[in-house]
């Protein structure tokens, strides 16, 4: 993460501009199948937030975002021992797979200095 924060503080503004563009033109594609807009609009409906111009109102706030912004929010929020750092690891183990390989996979992660919790199912998430 380290690494990709430096290469993030040196990439161009123009390239950085360009590649916005680009997103922003992709967000704004109208739905082509009704199997495109229906994903979409029961997505929000199912989540219970219908905010229908989503694409709209993202790629507006995409449009005031600069390499500055980008670059202090992925500091601020993804770099280990950031103070408002938050972190989700999900690792999917087959059923029945052996215990020390799910103790060595938290290991690792916990020798990375972040907080590992082994659930059992995925229920266990909500």
């Amino acid at each position: 993460l380290r690494e990709f924060a430096v290469q993030l503080q040196k990439y161009a503004p123009e390239k950085f501009a360009s590649q916005a563009v680009a997103l922003a033109g992709r967000w704004l594609e109208p739905k082509r199948t009704l199997t495109e807009l229906h994903s979409c609009c029961w997505s929000e409906i199912a989540f219970g937030v219908p905010v229908f111009d989503r694409e709209e109102r993202e790629t507006a706030l995409l449009g005031s975002l600069d390499m500055a912004e980008l670059s202090a929010l992925f500091e601020k929020f993804f770099l280990p021992g950031s103070s408002e750092r938050a972190c989700v690891v999900t690792a999917v183990a087959p059923q029945g797979g052996k215990k020390e390989d799910v103790a060595s996979l938290k290991a690792c992660l916990e020798s990375s200095g972040l907080k590992v919790e082994v659930v059992g199912h995925e229920n266990e998430f909500h």
